[in-house]
């Protein structure tokens, strides 16, 4: 096939690339376009794919469409998206630009071959966030955020390269399964579920109508599953076409029923849908206490009510997770520490980390029509900003507050949930430690064949010359006197050595973790509180639990009835009021006083040692203490006024006077806690808060190592 090329005019601004490409020999031009048309030929000539038989089956009803309740919150459909073709578009501010957005059609295809096309209208960088697209399926309830590292989907990105994961391998792809970049062009999605179809079980990609690439298999795991069509974006304006009215935006070189037109038999509408009209949406206030797993119920209620939509801090900083968004690191202030209520945002992106973004989803929270519930611990258990949460809510018509208590100990029912919760996380921590040694044996076993295959290549290679001959051969007497060290070696390793490697054969295994009844949450894997220890104490005073005169149609108890959920608030709250740091207090002019008369006396004590060390060597030996350990309390502090008895201090070493006055400070300090305190529950230093107190009364940090002791129980 002959192709015409214009000739473009000479130009004095022509770039160097072009330059460069003018001086290609014309011979590897003809190459490459021959290379080209080859493979558009190939391409013709290996496609499997046929016409679609006529079928008058009944067709799925309601037709196949964009959910506008099953994707994320800043998501907004238009022009018809909602009936099968329009444009889906998604918030582009306050941090939302650097934020992955998703959406799920309303059915999914379980069998057949069926085709859906996205294309991109617009694409735009902003503030450094640049534009992605993912067109592919998932699963009923999977993450609609295609590429974040969960299993359930499968897509091909805007580079080309189909992204596979599995449970294994949660980054598995397949590069340049499209030959070429997505680009603006429509991009059509084949499923073929079809088991008589020689590309049964495949994905394909056209781009334009032309085929893009090979039939990529669906992940083993997918495989006899209903999937949904899905599409992940970010700063793109997109035209999504399923075709519920047969529409094809590019012919296929076969012909191809859409996802819109789907029989009822090869199709299945989702489970995701509205409330019956005419009822309200909920928007739920968990209360509970921190510690005591709080975010575990929260995680089992969105687990049990799919439709429910998290608003939380932590929510948005997983967002951020799932996008791509990687934290800085960051140096907490003296008092300051992250929470999971309040996670510290520090992603470089000022809208998200000065919480901008979370405010701005609340607002959007407000105008949308769907189940939502307000995980904030702190805020939750203060009555004030309870009715705030119920007044900002109830503006809008279409809601209803109801306030869920989670106070004491869990039911049977929720303790299993967490214990099995648990379990499955410790078998994925196994499988992980298994994946990895196994990779860690591929890659061994990769390097040494690398390594032989690079020394036989070395010994092959035939010479030209006698004398690089013999500097090969002299090389390969060198090798093989290295492999008779080596075998050498081997054959003294150590027997202790031999046992380790042949351990690693062994299963990996991790320390069984604790399910018994005591156990009521999950611990965290770094000790990270639910609630800041400074946010706890200057707050926990005023927790109360909610009630019907705060606005909320109903309290529902969920753990414990409400009196005994009344009564472990209260007790909780007096043994926290024994244990926390009391924010705001301040050094007492008898505390002052007291440490000015002990810095004098411990000045004037350092004068006398100085003045016994610098007597005569004979008026020492007079003033010898006896052998035998004297009764303190008999002994004069200073020593006696003639000098025959020496200060009790007078051989004190660094040691003595370290120890002497840790001692005389914490009496000082327990005393004027009680002292400053005013309240009777106090009756002296909780033993964590000692370093704290310690920095407010003496401006100084107290450091247990100092006194040879790894913490401060060991100091006591």
């Amino acid at each position: 096939m002959a192709v015409e090329k214009e000739t473009p005019a000479p130009n004095a601004e022509a770039t160097t690339a072009d330059a460069h490409m003018e001086k290609k020999p014309a011979e590897a031009e003809a190459k490459e376009e021959e290379a080209k048309e080859e493979e558009k030929e190939e391409v013709k000539e290996t496609e499997a794919e046929v016409d679609a038989p006529a079928d008058s089956r009944p067709r799925l009803k309601p037709a196949a469409e964009l959910s506008d309740y099953d994707c994320t919150l800043d998501v907004f459909l238009s022009g018809g998206a909602a009936f099968g073709c329009g444009v889906v578009n998604s918030l582009s501010h306050s941090g939302f630009q650097h934020l992955l957005s998703g959406v799920r059609a309303t059915a999914a295809v379980k069998a057949g071959r069926y085709l859906f096309e996205v294309k991109a209208l617009e694409k735009q960088s902003i503030d450094g966030a640049e534009p992605v697209l993912r067109v592919g399926l998932s699963t009923a309830g999977s993450s609609l955020l295609m590429g974040d590292g969960s299993a359930d989907c499968c897509c091909f990105d805007q580079e080309g390269s189909f992204l596979c994961p599995t449970s294994l391998d949660r980054w598995k792809s397949v590069r340049k399964a499209s030959r070429t970049p997505l680009g603006q062009r429509v991009v059509g999605v084949l499923v073929n579920l079809d088991a008589a179809s020689p590309n049964a079980n495949t994905v394909s990609v056209f781009l334009d109508g032309a085929r893009a690439g090979k039939p990529q298999p669906l992940p083993e795991h997918l495989v006899g599953k209903a999937l949904f069509p899905t599409v992940t974006f970010r700063n793109c304006t997109l035209a999504v076409n399923l075709g519920a009215e047969g529409m094809q935006l590019r012919p296929l070189p076969f012909t191809c029923r859409m996802v819109g037109d789907a029989s009822a038999a090869d199709a299945e509408p989702t489970t995701c849908t509205r409330p019956a009209p005419g009822k309200k949406y909920s928007v739920v206030v968990p209360v509970g206490l921190p510690q005591q797993g709080f975010f575990d119920y929260v995680d089992r209620f969105v687990e049990k009510n799919p439709g429910f939509v998290e608003l939380s801090d932590r929510k948005i900083m997983d967002w951020c997770r799932k996008s791509g968004l990687r934290p800085q690191k960051w140096a907490p202030k003296v008092g300051q520490k992250s929470s999971r209520d309040r996670p510290a945002l520090r992603y470089g992106v000022p809208a998200i980390d000065n919480r901008g973004a979370g405010k701005m989803l609340k607002t959007v929270a407000q105008f949308s029509k769907r189940n939502f519930i307000v995980a904030e611990a702190k805020a939750n258990l203060v009555s004030k900003e309870r009715q705030e949460a119920v007044k900002f809510f109830a503006a809008s018509p279409h809601f209803e507050l109801v306030a869920k208590v989670a106070v004491g100990e869990p039911s049977a029912e929720h303790k299993e949930w967490v214990h099995k919760r648990i379990l499955t996380a410790h078998e994925e921590k196994l499988q992980d430690l298994e994946r990895r040694k196994h990779a860690e044996a591929e890659r061994a076993a990769k390097l040494k064949a690398k390594q032989e295959a690079i020394k036989a290549a070395k010994l092959a290679r035939p010479s030209k010359k006698a004398g690089v001959k013999k500097e090969e051969e002299a090389a390969k007497e060198e090798v093989d006197d290295a492999d008779g060290k080596a075998d050498e070696g081997e054959a003294e390793e150590p027997a202790a050595k031999k046992a380790k490697t042949e351990g690693d054969d062994a299963a990996p295994s991790l320390p069984a973790p604790e399910v018994g009844p005591d156990v009521w949450y999950i611990k965290q894997k770094q000790d990270v509180p639910d609630i800041a220890e400074s946010v706890l104490s200057s707050a926990f005073a005023s927790f109360t639990l909610p009630s019907e005169e705060e606005g909320f149609k109903r309290v529902d108890f969920e753990w414990r009835p409400k009196a005994e959920a009344e009564a472990y608030l209260g007790n909780w709250s007096v043994k926290k009021r024994a244990e926390a740091v009391v924010e705001g207090i301040t050094p007492s002019e008898w505390f002052k006083g007291k440490l000015a008369a002990w810095t004098e006396l411990k000045k004037e004590m350092k004068k006398k040692q100085a003045e016994f060390k610098a007597k005569p060597k004979e008026a020492k030996e007079e003033a010898k203490l006896h052998e035998e350990l004297p009764d303190v309390s008999s002994l004069e502090l200073h020593g006696s006024e003639d000098g025959a008895s020496p200060p009790i201090y007078a051989h004190f070493q660094r040691e003595d006077w370290t120890l002497f006055s840790t001692r005389l400070e914490l009496h000082l300090l327990s005393h004027a806690f009680v002292e400053d305190v005013k309240d009777g529950m106090y009756l002296g230093v909780p033993i964590e808060h000692v370093a704290h107190y310690y920095r407010v009364y003496f401006k100084a940090t107290f450091t247990p190592k100092a006194l040879a002791c790894e913490d401060m129980k060991g100091v006591v």
